[in-house]
């Protein structure tokens, strides 16, 4: 008669999880920040006019190397229309370039677009 034994293998030790890529270079700093030298006005929407609402949209720009802005994202809502009409403002407004000690340069940058009730 023949005994088969069956015995445990070891677990072989966890593997190390993969190395993080190595972080990307930080950019040089800017040595001239964006300045808006063109802003469009959003018109009032209607249904805040109505109802004597104001409100306050923080958006996220893009701005490319030449001050056009190519991207916008509403970070902080007000509803009533006020979003809309922020974006497509934000989306029309010129900026003087960025520029790092390499010249002109994209940026991102915070911009909040207000809305006042007028009588």
């Amino acid at each position: 008669m023949w005994l088969a034994v069956a015995r445990a293998q070891e677990t072989p030790p966890p593997a190390e999880p993969p190395a993080a890529p190595a972080s990307p270079e930080e950019p040089p700093p800017l040595l001239k920040s964006p300045e808006l030298v063109q802003f469009v006005e959003a018109p009032y929407p209607d249904e805040a006019f109505a109802q004597g609402v104001e409100g306050k949209v923080l958006l996220l720009l893009d701005v490319d190397e030449t001050g056009k802005v190519t991207n916008v994202e509403v970070l902080r809502p007000a509803g009533y229309g006020f979003d809309e009409a922020a974006v497509a403002a934000a989306r029309q407004f010129q900026f003087s370039p960025a520029e790092d000690a390499n010249g002109p340069v994209p940026v991102q940058l915070e911009f909040e677009y207000g809305f006042e009730r007028k009588a």
